[in-house]
C-alpha cells in the first residue's frame, strides 16, 4: 500500500486535520480456472487475479466552542475507485 498524507493545524489548532492520497495494490488473487474434459476435476485454483484501490480521504476536527461546555466536530470526506 502507498500512502502520502499531509497533517494540518489552523487558528491556534481550533481547525485540525489532515489529507492522504492512497493506493493499493493486490496481486495473485485465487480464482480458479477450467480444466480439460478428461481431467478428474472439472476446475484447478490459480492464482491470477489483480485488483487495485486508489483514493483520498480528508478528515476536518474543530473545537467550536472551548471552556466550561465544550463542542467538538469531525467530519471525514473520502473517494476511492476499485479496479
Amino acid at each position: 500500500m502507498k500512502n502520502i498524507g499531509l497533517d494540518f493545524y489552523l487558528l491556534s489548532d481550533r481547525i485540525s486535520g489532515s489529507f492522504d492520497f492512497f493506493r493499493n495494490d493486490i496481486t495473485r488473487l485465487l480464482g480458479y480456472a477450467s480444466t480439460s474434459p478428461l481431467a478428474i476435476y472439472e476446475t484447478r485454483p490459480v492464482n491470477g487475479g489483480h485488483y487495485y484501490r486508489r483514493g483520498w480521504e480528508l478528515m476536518l476536527d474543530t473545537k467550536n466552542i472551548v471552556g466550561e461546555f465544550t463542542w467538538n466536530t469531525s467530519l471525514t470526506f473520502s473517494k476511492t475507485n476499485s479496479f
